[in-house]
């Protein structure tokens, strides 16, 4: 699987990442299903909104 310096150094990545400040919370849309199954158009939806909002804000940066 990982070799030792493998895991070591994944393991460095993952303390980063739980340190890290993000910008934006990473889920940013709320859905109201109810407890019903959320399809996946609704799901491909929310990703395409998500990606053109990060384009269109790094874009401007």
């Amino acid at each position: 699987m990982y070799s030792d310096a493998g895991t070591i150094r994944r393991a460095i990545h993952l303390a980063a990442l739980s340190e890290r400040t993000w910008d934006e919370p990473f889920v940013t849309r709320k859905f109201q299903s109810g407890g019903a199954r959320i399809d996946r158009q609704t799901i491909r939806d929310a990703v395409v909104e998500g990606v053109t909002r990060r384009r269109e804000r790094d874009a401007e940066a």
